[in-house]
Protein backbone atom coordinates (compact mmCIF):
# COMPACT_ATOMS: atom_id res chain seq x y z
CA UNK A 1 0.00 0.00 0.00
CA UNK A 2 1.37 3.47 -0.73
CA UNK A 3 -0.24 6.94 -0.01
CA UNK A 4 0.74 10.51 -1.23
CA UNK A 5 -1.13 13.88 -0.89
CA UNK A 6 -0.88 15.71 -3.61
CA UNK A 7 -1.12 19.58 -3.55
CA UNK A 8 -2.47 22.25 -6.12
CA UNK A 9 -5.28 20.59 -6.79
CA UNK A 10 -5.48 18.85 -3.39
CA UNK A 11 -6.30 14.92 -4.33
CA UNK A 12 -5.04 11.53 -2.13
CA UNK A 13 -3.79 9.52 -3.94
CA UNK A 14 -3.54 6.14 -2.77
CA UNK A 15 -2.12 2.87 -4.35
CA UNK A 16 -2.12 -1.26 -4.05
CA UNK A 17 -1.29 -3.95 -6.44
CA UNK A 18 -1.77 -7.37 -7.33
CA UNK A 19 1.17 -9.29 -9.18
CA UNK A 20 -0.21 -7.76 -12.51
CA UNK A 21 -2.70 -5.65 -11.75
CA UNK A 22 -2.75 -2.00 -9.53
CA UNK A 23 -5.98 -0.72 -7.67
CA UNK A 24 -5.78 3.85 -7.90
CA UNK A 25 -7.59 5.27 -5.78
CA UNK A 26 -8.31 9.46 -6.37
CA UNK A 27 -9.60 11.29 -3.62
CA UNK A 28 -10.07 14.91 -4.84
CA UNK A 29 -10.35 18.35 -2.07
CA UNK A 30 -13.28 19.30 -0.58
CA UNK A 31 -13.66 22.05 -2.69
CA UNK A 32 -13.67 20.85 -6.27
CA UNK A 33 -16.44 19.91 -8.40
CA UNK A 34 -14.44 18.55 -11.41
CA UNK A 35 -11.17 16.93 -11.58
CA UNK A 36 -9.15 15.28 -14.17
CA UNK A 37 -6.63 12.31 -14.19
CA UNK A 38 -3.86 12.06 -16.99
CA UNK A 39 -2.52 8.73 -18.14
CA UNK A 40 0.89 9.82 -19.32
CA UNK A 41 2.50 7.24 -21.78
CA UNK A 42 5.65 8.48 -21.85
CA UNK A 43 6.41 7.81 -18.32
CA UNK A 44 9.79 5.67 -17.95
CA UNK A 45 12.86 5.28 -16.28
CA UNK A 46 16.17 7.37 -16.83
CA UNK A 47 17.07 6.46 -20.48
CA UNK A 48 13.15 4.79 -21.29
CA UNK A 49 10.77 6.05 -23.70
CA UNK A 50 7.36 5.33 -25.68
CA UNK A 51 8.22 4.27 -29.22
CA UNK A 52 4.85 3.73 -30.56
CA UNK A 53 1.43 3.42 -28.87
CA UNK A 54 -2.42 2.64 -29.20
CA UNK A 55 -5.12 3.64 -27.02
CA UNK A 56 -8.73 3.11 -27.52
CA UNK A 57 -11.64 4.06 -25.41
CA UNK A 58 -14.42 1.83 -24.62
CA UNK A 59 -17.95 2.15 -22.98
CA UNK A 60 -17.06 5.09 -21.02
CA UNK A 61 -15.12 3.77 -18.73
CA UNK A 62 -13.08 1.16 -19.97
CA UNK A 63 -9.50 2.12 -21.75
CA UNK A 64 -7.78 -0.97 -23.94
CA UNK A 65 -4.04 0.26 -25.56
CA UNK A 66 -0.54 -0.75 -25.74
CA UNK A 67 2.79 1.21 -25.31
CA UNK A 68 6.07 -0.07 -27.14
CA UNK A 69 8.28 0.59 -23.90
CA UNK A 70 11.87 0.93 -25.12
CA UNK A 71 14.07 0.73 -22.08
CA UNK A 72 17.87 1.71 -21.56
CA UNK A 73 18.98 -1.73 -21.83
CA UNK A 74 16.88 -2.83 -25.20
CA UNK A 75 19.37 -1.97 -27.67
CA UNK A 76 19.58 -5.92 -28.87
CA UNK A 77 15.86 -6.75 -28.23
CA UNK A 78 14.13 -3.75 -29.81
CA UNK A 79 12.17 -3.24 -26.80
CA UNK A 80 8.82 -4.66 -26.03
CA UNK A 81 4.63 -4.03 -26.56
CA UNK A 82 2.96 -3.35 -22.91
CA UNK A 83 -0.21 -4.41 -23.28
CA UNK A 84 -3.11 -2.91 -20.71
CA UNK A 85 -6.69 -2.70 -20.07
CA UNK A 86 -7.67 0.32 -17.25
CA UNK A 87 -11.73 0.47 -15.76
CA UNK A 88 -12.65 3.36 -13.87
CA UNK A 89 -15.31 2.97 -11.54
CA UNK A 90 -17.68 5.60 -13.08
CA UNK A 91 -18.14 6.75 -16.60
CA UNK A 92 -15.88 10.34 -17.13
CA UNK A 93 -17.92 13.37 -18.66
CA UNK A 94 -15.13 14.18 -21.33
CA UNK A 95 -11.67 12.46 -22.45
CA UNK A 96 -9.03 13.44 -25.08
CA UNK A 97 -4.95 13.25 -25.62
CA UNK A 98 -2.14 14.93 -26.22
CA UNK A 99 1.03 14.20 -28.57
CA UNK A 100 3.84 16.11 -28.88
CA UNK A 101 3.03 19.17 -26.83
CA UNK A 102 -0.47 19.53 -28.86
CA UNK A 103 -3.62 18.59 -27.97
CA UNK A 104 -6.24 18.10 -30.86
CA UNK A 105 -9.92 17.98 -31.11
CA UNK A 106 -11.66 14.55 -30.82
CA UNK A 107 -12.36 11.45 -28.65
CA UNK A 108 -9.50 10.89 -27.10
CA UNK A 109 -8.77 7.69 -29.48
CA UNK A 110 -4.35 8.29 -30.12
CA UNK A 111 -2.43 6.29 -32.36
CA UNK A 112 1.39 6.77 -33.74
CA UNK A 113 4.22 4.52 -34.44
CA UNK A 114 7.82 6.68 -34.30
CA UNK A 115 10.63 4.11 -34.08
CA UNK A 116 13.48 6.10 -32.39
CA UNK A 117 11.90 9.50 -31.24
CA UNK A 118 10.53 9.61 -27.41
CA UNK A 119 6.89 10.74 -27.51
CA UNK A 120 5.25 12.92 -25.09
CA UNK A 121 1.76 11.78 -25.45
CA UNK A 122 -0.52 10.28 -22.78
CA UNK A 123 -4.61 10.75 -22.94
CA UNK A 124 -6.42 12.71 -20.01
CA UNK A 125 -10.22 11.67 -18.28
CA UNK A 126 -12.07 14.77 -16.43
CA UNK A 127 -14.69 13.88 -14.06
CA UNK A 128 -17.80 15.25 -12.45
CA UNK A 129 -17.35 15.35 -8.30
CA UNK A 130 -20.52 16.92 -7.22
CA UNK A 131 -21.92 14.12 -5.83
CA UNK A 132 -18.70 12.11 -5.11
CA UNK A 133 -15.42 13.05 -4.66
CA UNK A 134 -13.50 9.28 -5.17
CA UNK A 135 -12.16 8.33 -8.56
CA UNK A 136 -10.79 5.31 -8.81
CA UNK A 137 -9.22 2.77 -11.54
CA UNK A 138 -8.12 -0.50 -11.70
CA UNK A 139 -5.27 -1.31 -14.56
CA UNK A 140 -3.64 -4.85 -15.45
CA UNK A 141 -1.17 -5.84 -17.65
CA UNK A 142 0.29 -7.80 -19.58
CA UNK A 143 3.43 -8.53 -22.10
CA UNK A 144 1.80 -10.79 -24.60
CA UNK A 145 -1.87 -8.98 -25.77
CA UNK A 146 -4.85 -6.57 -24.85
CA UNK A 147 -6.65 -10.11 -24.14
CA UNK A 148 -4.25 -11.27 -21.82
CA UNK A 149 -4.18 -7.70 -19.67
CA UNK A 150 -8.13 -8.68 -19.62
CA UNK A 151 -7.55 -11.89 -18.81
CA UNK A 152 -5.45 -10.32 -15.72
CA UNK A 153 -8.47 -7.96 -14.47
CA UNK A 154 -10.75 -10.82 -14.16
CA UNK A 155 -8.48 -13.14 -12.32
CA UNK A 156 -7.04 -10.98 -9.85
CA UNK A 157 -8.80 -7.69 -10.00
CA UNK A 158 -12.15 -8.11 -10.84
CA UNK A 159 -13.99 -6.22 -7.81
CA UNK A 160 -13.74 -2.96 -6.54
CA UNK A 161 -12.65 -3.81 -3.27
CA UNK A 162 -9.95 -1.29 -3.15
CA UNK A 163 -9.36 -2.50 0.78
CA UNK A 164 -9.58 -5.76 -0.08
CA UNK A 165 -6.76 -6.06 -2.34
CA UNK A 166 -4.47 -3.79 0.00
CA UNK A 167 -5.34 -6.54 3.13
CA UNK A 168 -4.40 -9.32 0.74
CA UNK A 169 -1.17 -8.02 -0.61
CA UNK A 170 0.01 -7.50 2.86
CA UNK A 171 -1.21 -10.80 3.72
CA UNK A 172 1.40 -12.40 0.71
CA UNK A 173 4.13 -9.94 1.96
CA UNK A 174 3.48 -11.28 5.72
CA UNK A 175 3.98 -14.88 4.39
CA UNK A 176 6.96 -13.60 2.87
CA UNK A 177 8.62 -11.34 5.58
CA UNK A 178 7.40 -13.87 8.29
CA UNK A 179 9.95 -16.82 7.02
CA UNK A 180 12.50 -15.20 9.43
CA UNK A 181 11.86 -14.41 13.07
CA UNK A 182 14.57 -12.48 14.64
CA UNK A 183 15.12 -11.64 18.50
CA UNK A 184 16.93 -9.26 20.15
CA UNK A 185 18.50 -5.77 19.10
CA UNK A 186 17.47 -2.41 18.85
CA UNK A 187 14.13 -1.52 17.03
CA UNK A 188 16.41 0.51 14.55
CA UNK A 189 18.37 -2.95 13.57
CA UNK A 190 14.93 -5.06 13.21
CA UNK A 191 13.28 -2.33 10.64
CA UNK A 192 16.80 -2.57 8.62
CA UNK A 193 16.74 -6.04 8.35
CA UNK A 194 13.09 -6.73 7.64
CA UNK A 195 13.76 -3.91 5.26
CA UNK A 196 16.57 -5.52 3.43
CA UNK A 197 14.56 -8.70 3.38
CA UNK A 198 11.93 -6.90 1.62
CA UNK A 199 14.09 -5.58 -0.97
CA UNK A 200 15.59 -8.97 -1.76
CA UNK A 201 11.66 -10.09 -2.37
CA UNK A 202 11.14 -7.45 -5.12
CA UNK A 203 13.71 -9.13 -7.60
CA UNK A 204 13.16 -10.92 -10.23
CA UNK A 205 9.73 -10.56 -11.63
CA UNK A 206 6.93 -12.10 -13.16
CA UNK A 207 7.09 -12.04 -16.87
CA UNK A 208 4.07 -13.96 -17.90
CA UNK A 209 0.16 -13.32 -18.10
CA UNK A 210 -2.24 -15.58 -16.00
CA UNK A 211 -3.10 -18.38 -18.01
CA UNK A 212 1.37 -18.53 -18.71
CA UNK A 213 1.58 -16.94 -21.97
CA UNK A 214 4.94 -14.69 -22.34
CA UNK A 215 6.49 -13.34 -24.81
CA UNK A 216 10.73 -14.52 -25.10
CA UNK A 217 13.79 -12.37 -26.02
CA UNK A 218 12.66 -14.21 -29.63
CA UNK A 219 9.73 -12.01 -29.65
CA UNK A 220 7.40 -14.88 -29.90
CA UNK A 221 4.65 -15.97 -27.70
CA UNK A 222 5.85 -18.84 -25.82
CA UNK A 223 3.83 -21.10 -22.53
CA UNK A 224 4.52 -21.97 -19.36
CA UNK A 225 3.34 -25.27 -18.01
CA UNK A 226 3.87 -25.99 -14.40
CA UNK A 227 6.75 -22.66 -13.63
CA UNK A 228 6.89 -19.17 -13.60
CA UNK A 229 8.30 -16.88 -16.14
CA UNK A 230 10.29 -14.05 -14.74
CA UNK A 231 12.62 -11.36 -15.71
CA UNK A 232 14.69 -8.37 -14.00
CA UNK A 233 17.86 -11.14 -13.41
CA UNK A 234 20.18 -7.64 -12.24
CA UNK A 235 23.59 -9.00 -12.08
CA UNK A 236 25.21 -5.64 -10.21
CA UNK A 237 21.77 -4.43 -7.95
CA UNK A 238 22.48 -7.24 -5.68
CA UNK A 239 23.94 -4.43 -3.56
CA UNK A 240 20.48 -3.05 -3.17
CA UNK A 241 19.18 -6.64 -2.26
CA UNK A 242 21.27 -9.57 -0.89
CA UNK A 243 24.39 -7.64 -0.24
CA UNK A 244 22.76 -5.79 2.49
CA UNK A 245 20.73 -8.46 3.89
Amino acid sequence: YFAVTLTEPEVRVELAATPRCAHHRFTFGDDATSGAITLDLAAALIEGRTEGATVVLEDGDLVVGRTHAYGGFDGRTGGNDVHFVMRFNRPWTGAGHWLNGEVPPGPGVLEFDHEGATQSCGIYFDFDLEEDPVVEARICLSIVSDDGARDAMDAELPQWDFEGTRAATEALWEADLGRIEVQGGTADEKVNFYTALYHVFQMPTVFMDVAGKYRGFDHEVHQADGWNYYTDFSLWDTYRTQHPL
